[in-house]
């Protein structure tokens, strides 16, 4: 089960109080199911935002998902800084793909 948690910056704290609500119920019903939950870390405005206020977002967002009950967590690749992302979260961690690479065809 995959499932992203959005949380603002700034301005809408009823809203990111709603969203990590929502995310709560489904981790409570993942562990009813007994399956894993990936919390996916989809920054919607990562085109606009400079290097370090993407990091800091991620690492941000990253932590609470696992706080409240993610198995592993996918995000976007900071750069350089990225170990801080790892260091940050007490479980395993994996980035968001970069562009499609050419499929190579078999014989």
């Amino acid at each position: 089960m995959i499932c992203s948690l959005f949380l603002e910056e700034k301005g809408n704290e009823k809203l990111e109080t709603e969203n990590a609500a929502v995310f709560s119920e489904v981790v409570r019903q993942k562990e009813r199911l007994g399956i894993p939950l990936i919390g996916e870390c989809y920054v919607v405005e990562h085109k606009e935002l400079a290097a370090d206020k993407l990091h800091a977002k991620v690492k941000r967002v990253t932590r609470v998902m696992a706080e409240l009950g993610a198995d592993l967590i996918k995000c976007f690749f900071t750069g350089d800084r990225f170990h801080e992302v790892v260091e940050n979260l007490p479980v395993p961690v994996f980035t968001i793909g970069r562009r499609s690479l050419p499929a190579t065809s078999r014989s």
